[in-house]
């Protein structure tokens, strides 16, 4: 019968900004007509660099954790082939996740090692909660650890540490492992065919969004950034129904917002996290109903639309890239 004790850190992902300056083109009449997607223009190279960058600190991070963890005298590395359900984590299969992990056998009693993580934590862990039960099963014992931003790579999530022991003979066998995931600040491109729609920030409103599912803009600087630089002299907010049923995408509301109303919301939209390493991980959203907002933004000259999926992980985009769980909230 096996054993099982886990230590884990967690902490929550932090975002990036990003904001590019744009030329206003002459302002083009309001239209709802049907195109083909845009091609996006080329990324900054800023992005490449600064993502390796990340991915070297990740992995120099999680290479840390696991090296500075003190082991018991005594201890020898063996192959993690002999135990191939010990702790249950494999190579790790996602892009934008550094792992290192290293396999012990300890000479300590299964039932002395719950002591000992909590008292030969590596540099910058520090304990914040113990759990234990048995679920049915064999008993398992667990310590959450949390550690500090990485200093080389801010954005970066901090790193996971966990531990997970099995009872071998006298002693046990301890896996020893540390995952952390690294931001790519290269924005997440939409992928949407199809057609798509454009409504001027002075108006109308469509009245239906069929055929549309998504907003094209001719501002340039949009594969950058989420929106052009600059304040916002208005903005005018489409909302379209969700469910089922013949309003679903027909125009439910509309309302306009002063110069500095919009400005305000446009700040927000910028702050959003477009890097694509966002939407590595596993979310739980809630019941995305299907209705949308597209807002336009008069800024610089420029009739800038954004696609805000109003319920479930509300991402947002401006036809040419996105914002994954996003959390933007709308003025009703």
């Amino acid at each position: 019968m096996l054993a099982l004790t886990a230590l884990c850190l967690t902490a929550c992902t932090r975002g990036g900004t990003h904001s590019v300056h744009a030329t206003p083109p002459s302002k083009t009449a309001a239209s709802s007509t049907a195109s083909s997607p845009a091609s996006p223009t080329a990324l900054s190279p800023d992005f490449a660099a600064q993502a390796a960058r990340n991915k070297a600190a990740a992995q120099a991070d999680v290479a840390r954790l696991v090296a500075d963890f003190r082991l018991p005298p005594g201890s020898v590395e063996v192959s993690g082939k002999a135990y191939p359900g010990l702790g249950g984590v494999g190579p790790s299969t996602r892009p934008y996740f550094a792992m290192a992990a290293r396999y012990w056998r300890v000479p300590l009693a299964f039932s002395a090692m719950h002591a000992w993580p909590t008292d030969h934590l590596p540099n910058g862990l520090t304990l914040e909660e113990t759990s234990a039960g048995s679920g049915g099963g064999p008993e398992t014992r667990g310590y959450t650890f949390l550690a500090g931003a990485d200093p080389l790579a801010p954005l970066n999530n901090s790193a996971e540490f966990a531990v997970f022991g099995q009872a071998s003979g006298a002693g046990a066998i301890w896996y020893v492992t540390a995952g952390e995931i690294w931001y790519d600040p290269t924005p997440g491109l939409v992928h949407r065919s199809g057609a798509k729609v454009h409504i001027d920030a002075a108006g109308p409103c469509a009245p239906s969004l069929a055929p549309a599912g998504d907003v094209k803009n001719s501002a340039p600087g949009l594969s950058d950034a989420l929106l052009p630089s600059g304040p916002a002299t208005g903005a005018l907010i489409c909302t379209y129904g969700g469910a089922n049923g013949g309003a679903f995408h027909r125009l439910v509301r509309h309302s306009s917002l002063t110069a500095s109303a919009a400005t305000m919301l446009a700040r927000e939209a910028r702050q959003l996290n477009v890097g694509r390493s966002q939407d590595d991980s596993f979310r739980s959203c809630p019941l995305d109903d299907g209705s949308v907002s597209i807002v336009a933004f008069a800024i610089g000259g420029d009739s800038v639309d954004l696609w805000v999926h109003n319920r479930g992980c509300q991402n947002v985009d401006n036809g040419q890239i996105l914002a994954a769980y996003s959390n933007f909230t709308l003025p009703q």
